[in-house]
């Protein structure tokens, strides 16, 4: 279904740390990147989690945190918030390990990953 969180999204210098900040303290499985980022996939263990992810910056050597929504059309998405008060983070694009994504923020400066399937 369109337009529900799909994901969230920790980004921080030293991120290895912090994912075991997150193991340790709530007992979520982090697992080793896969890709060619400092990205590790965090688990949360329960019927109605969220997956989350904690990596190093990848803009700017920003930390932000961020959700993620899963939308129909990535472009228009990024129209929507544009035209209702946001800005384009950073354009879409395709990772390595075959997303689609696209990042805007809304008009406070708050990140929202947008993530189309299949794309």
């Amino acid at each position: 279904m369109a337009n529900q969180i799909s994901f969230v999204e920790i980004l921080a210098p030293g991120s290895r740390g912090l994912g075991a900040f997150y193991h340790d303290a709530f007992g979520w499985d982090v697992y080793e990147p896969a890709g060619s980022m400092e990205y590790r996939v965090m688990n949360p263990n329960g019927d109605n989690g969220v997956m989350a992810a904690i990596g190093d910056p990848f803009v700017d050597g920003e930390a932000w945190l961020c959700f993620y929504v899963m939308v129909d059309d990535i472009d228009a998405a990024v129209e929507r918030a544009v035209a209702a008060g946001g800005s384009v983070k950073l354009p879409k694009y395709a990772t390595d390990t075959g997303f689609t994504l696209a990042y805007v923020a809304d008009p406070a400066g708050h990140v929202i990953g947008l993530q189309q399937p299949g794309a």
